[in-house]
């Protein structure tokens, strides 16, 4: 019972994260649209790179997987594990509503999902610790990158206002 709440947390956790993120963020219209072009981008960033990577996941046999990599023209990038999309997803949700929100207990929930989410992802044999390493480095650096353009749209074009009783 409790192994299946935790699987059902780590394998949901991406949807989990991401409805809990748009309550959190919906009144700060900025950041709010900024992490739903993130999440958006973050997905698709992920599917490139395991396209580029093309690295195994731990439930394919090597050997047929191999073969299978030569003697097919089209396999889905799904078919890969680096970089864990799960991990990737959750820690850009995560990244992105800590640096907005600056909340230790909203924080530590989503780290709770999160880590639920990595354990799930290893346990269950959909990825190697290094692809959820890698998955989640990588979301926290999206995250970053788009807090930050966020932030440069909230606080726009600074500009110096000139003295009124300054000489001219």
């Amino acid at each position: 019972m409790f192994q299946h709440i935790i699987n059902s947390i780590g394998f949901h956790g991406p949807e989990l994260l991401f409805i809990l993120s748009i309550y959190w963020l919906y009144n700060k219209a900025n950041y709010f649209n900024v992490y739903l072009i993130g999440f958006v981008m973050n997905f698709i960033f992920s599917y490139i790179l395991k396209g580029v990577f093309k690295q195994p996941r731990p439930t394919d046999e090597q050997h047929l997987f191999a073969i299978e990599k030569i003697y097919r023209k089209n396999m889905s990038f799904e078919r890969y594990g680096m970089p864990s999309c799960h991990a990737q997803m959750v820690f850009y949700s995560t990244g992105f509503v800590y640096l907005v929100l600056q909340d230790c207990y909203i924080t530590g929930g989503y780290l709770l999902v999160s880590l639920l989410t990595l354990y799930q992802r290893v346990a269950s044999s959909h990825h190697f610790v290094s692809q959820i390493i890698v998955g989640a480095l990588l979301g926290l650096l999206v995250a970053w990158v788009f807090y930050k353009y966020g932030t440069k749209l909230v606080t726009g074009k600074l500009k110096h206002k000139r003295d009124d009783n300054g000489p001219i």
